[in-house]
């Protein structure tokens, strides 16, 4: 059970995560005109509707969500690693684990990608979550919505299909 400090911390570390993702992604849009943030607090509202026993993973699997495009920026090398270290200092060392998984990096295959992304449970629920939430809201080109379902496929998760599909 958690206890009242153990609470607000965990209040605090997602209190921080969202102004991080706030802060970053300022008032940037996608090619529809949607906020950034706003698809950002759309992915941790909808990994939230998890049920995690372990409450520090529960806060976890938040902050990853809402953070979750953050590294994506195209910032230097030493502002990566500063984020980073901003990152891990602001929400904890396994949110910052599930975020480097998150983090796509040019030198490698799509394959090593995913592989990384699915060895890490809160990582794949994350990608999982927002892959879905682009597939739903997409104006995308045909070719970005195939890799982000062939993506989607590769991920092995026990998904709750009612969730994923509402439609069914």
């Amino acid at each position: 059970m958690l206890g009242y400090r153990d609470s607000v911390a965990d209040s605090q570390r997602v209190a921080a995560a969202v102004e991080i993702a706030t802060r970053i992604h300022g008032s940037h849009a996608d090619e529809s005109g949607r906020l950034y943030v706003a698809r950002s607090l759309a992915v941790m509202a909808s990994v939230s509707r998890h049920q995690v026993a372990n409450p520090y993973e529960r806060t976890a699997l938040m902050c990853a969500g809402v953070l979750y495009d953050v590294l994506a920026t195209r910032i230097g090398y030493e502002d990566l690693r500063r984020l980073k270290q901003e990152i891990a200092d602001a929400v904890g060392d396994r949110a910052s684990s599930a975020l480097d998984n998150l983090k796509r990096y040019p030198f490698e295959s799509e394959d090593d990608y995913v592989a990384r992304i699915d060895s890490d449970w809160i990582a794949r629920r994350v990608k999982i979550d927002a892959l879905y939430r682009e597939l739903e809201r997409s104006v995308a080109p045909l070719a970005v919505l195939e890799r982000s379902w062939t993506m989607l496929l590769q991920l092995t998760l026990d998904v709750d299909y009612d969730y994923m599909c509402p439609w069914r």
